[in-house]
């Protein structure tokens, strides 16, 4: 997405090209609703700057509403949505009998049989206005992610179980689903130790086309403001305390994340 755009008196934009195709969208002959008001303000989410992740997102409305059926091995449904995971590995079964639960055999099938329903990104979904889709094909509005979601459905309409989540669980359930059910975000990632520099060179097939090894921890902070940051090396970017030891590039206070910035 981009951060600006740019229009000249008399002009007027439109979402065309990206949430519809240039060659369909009809020129506007009346002034849309939405432009005969003044823009609302946009509110800012409950969780502030923190990103999305299944384990803060998800997990903990499952285990308020969810884990006193969907538990164990005779778990109603089959869906047990407990929290565990195998060893050396983050993903959580409860995550995957979301994200994967019904084994979609095709992307349409991912969207319509899957709980969370979710869509792979660069994958062919169909849309009526177009006889031979492609990767680059628009999907029709209000077709998938959370405006079809059965966990949505599920959670908010109170007709299973009498379960209906608040609107922030709501909320919070959208986002994932919206983001492509995201396993982990950035603060989990940034909890994560470096990669080894010596497995790194030992294993250089595996991570061919990186010229050093992953920070995870220890992963810099880069100004991404259309233009190079003021710092030399990659050192040099790290932030320090008045030990030298490395930091991690940023903390959550107050769900507002606080980067770490190195003075030069």
């Amino acid at each position: 997405m981009r951060s600006s755009t740019h229009v000249m008196p008399g002009e007027v934009r439109g979402c065309y090209g990206c949430h519809e195709t240039q060659v369909q969208t009809p020129r506007p002959s009346v002034r849309a609703m939405a432009l005969r008001r003044n823009p609302s303000k946009i509110k800012p989410p409950v969780w502030g700057d923190s990103t999305i992740s299944f384990s803060r997102f998800v997990q903990p409305i499952l285990d308020k509403n969810c884990i006193s059926c969907h538990n164990g091995d005779e778990a109603n449904g089959n869906f047990d949505f407990t929290h565990r995971t195998t060893p050396n590995s983050f993903i959580t079964w409860s995550y995957v009998k979301l994200v994967f639960g019904d084994n979609p055999k095709t992307t349409k099938e991912w969207v319509e049989k899957t709980v969370a329903g979710s869509i792979i990104p660069y994958n062919v979904y169909p849309n009526p206005k177009v006889k031979y889709p492609t990767h680059e094909t628009v999907i029709p509005p209000m077709t998938a992610l959370s405006y079809r979601s059965r966990l949505i459905e599920i959670a908010t309409s109170g007709k299973h179980h009498d379960v209906k989540v608040s609107d922030e669980d709501r909320d919070r359930l959208s986002a994932w689903i919206d983001a492509l059910c995201p396993i982990l975000g950035l603060e989990e990632i940034m909890e994560q130790d470096d990669f080894p520099e010596e497995e790194f060179i030992s294993s250089s097939d595996y991570h061919k086309g990186l010229s050093f090894p992953a920070k995870m921890r220890t992963a810099p902070f880069v100004h991404k403001a259309f233009m190079q940051d003021e710092f030399n090396t990659q050192s040099d970017r790290i932030p320090t305390d008045r030990k030298n030891r490395e930091l991690p590039a940023f903390v959550l206070k107050d769900g507002k994340r606080i980067y770490r910035i190195p003075k030069k």
